[in-house]
């Protein structure tokens, strides 16, 4: 049995705030731990927005509401 998958994902990028990680740094004891910077990072993401499984799948009906053509 043959059957398609559709699946509709969303790509784009993000601007985070990252940072803020408690890390030892140079020296001993106590003093050598402390925050990182908080700094700006963008980030490359992908979310799947919809899937479903289907038996059949007419491909040109398929583009052509994607690409909102006639008929």
């Amino acid at each position: 049995m043959k059957r398609f998958r559709v699946t509709i994902e969303e790509m784009g990028e993000e601007v985070r705030t990252i940072g803020k990680a408690w890390e030892k740094g140079a020296g001993e004891g106590p003093e050598a731990y402390g925050y990182t910077p908080e700094t700006q990072a963008t980030r490359q993401y992908n979310r799947t927005i919809y899937e479903q499984t289907v038996e059949e799948l007419d491909i040109g009906r398929v583009v052509s509401v994607v690409n909102d053509l006639p008929g």
